[in-house]
């Protein structure tokens, strides 16, 4: 959100205000889903953005640092049930598979890594892979609209 206000100002011709939301927006990266703490999520490629709108080109590739090591664990990581977390009752009364869902967010976040990267061909792939499992999943749809339209999310 910060991002995006930060943009529309810069837009209207505002730097300084454009530069009072970006610098939140780039100092958070964490997030606080599955009612765990994380350091890095979906939320940090914005901060990453938000980061080199500032210039601060050593903060957002170390935020793309952390986010491709804390992707590729969770790629490795197999998922489980936390039968004590809120996330239960979806289990019991929808067909949730907790497997599905990491496996998405690993591919969204492999996206959001591409992107960063510049490789649009390899970010389509993965938003594609994601929503063929999920046609709506919000930050995938965003995603390939925003990829259709302007051609890039850099």
């Amino acid at each position: 959100m910060l991002l995006a206000i930060g943009d529309a100002a810069d837009a209207a011709g505002s730097p300084a205000e454009a530069e009072r939301c970006w610098r939140p927006a780039a100092e958070s990266s964490s997030d606080f889903a599955d009612m765990t703490p994380r350091s890095y999520s979906e939320n940090t490629y914005y901060a990453v953005l938000a980061a080199r709108r500032l210039g601060d080109d050593e903060l957002a590739d170390g935020l793309v640092s952390g986010l491709t090591a804390y992707t590729a664990e969770l790629a490795r990581t197999p998922a489980v049930i936390d039968y004590f977390a809120t996330s239960l009752p979806a289990l019991l009364l929808f067909d949730d598979d907790p497997q599905r869902r990491r496996d998405q967010t690993v591919q969204l976040l492999t996206a959001q890594l591409a992107l960063l990267a510049g490789d649009d061909p390899e970010a389509l792939r993965q938003v594609r892979a994601v929503l063929d499992t999920d046609p709506g999943h919000d930050l995938a749809l965003e995603l390939s609209r925003r990829l259709q339209t302007t051609g890039s999310m850099s």
